[in-house]
């Protein structure tokens, strides 16, 4: 062929709606199509399983943002505008993890680029490392002996 054809087929794209069905039981915001088809769910009284499990499991309130983080997120000074404009670079740069990977080992030699030769996972672990045990991820970051 002249050119490379994809058998690939396009991705069909669904449309469910806006996501304006309120969970009951903890207030987290779903799509009706989410409603539970295990448990007795209607479209009258939508039950949602994927968020609480009905209502099984209980996140406490977030508490109040401390003075300096509040002021990033809400003032209008451009400190704060700099903050919400690279959010997203801030949070790559602190997201403590590390990555596993098995190098490819097909490139040998010559001009060298990270290529990873089947799955790529991000590890993370608790923040303190168990005893007799070296720290590792998210530990070496918060590593105080």
């Amino acid at each position: 062929p002249i050119a490379f054809k994809s058998t690939v087929k396009p991705r069909t794209q669904y449309y469910f709606g806006q996501m304006s069905v309120i969970c009951p039981n903890c207030t987290a915001m779903h799509w009706l199509a989410e409603r539970s088809t295990i448990h007795p769910s209607t479209l009258v009284n939508p039950q949602f399983s994927t968020c609480c499990n009905r209502g099984d499991v209980l996140i406490p309130p977030m508490r109040a943002l401390p003075p300096l983080l509040q002021a990033l997120f809400y003032d209008r000074t451009s400190l704060a505008i700099h903050f919400r404009t690279h959010i997203r670079k801030y949070n790559s740069a602190l997201a403590f993890v590390s990555l596993k990977y098995q190098a490819d080992q097909r490139t040998q030699g010559g001009l060298q680029c990270f290529q990873v030769h089947g799955a790529l996972y991000h590890m993370t672990g608790p923040l303190h490392h168990a005893m007799n045990m070296r720290p590792q991820f998210a530990q070496l970051f918060l590593y105080d002996p």
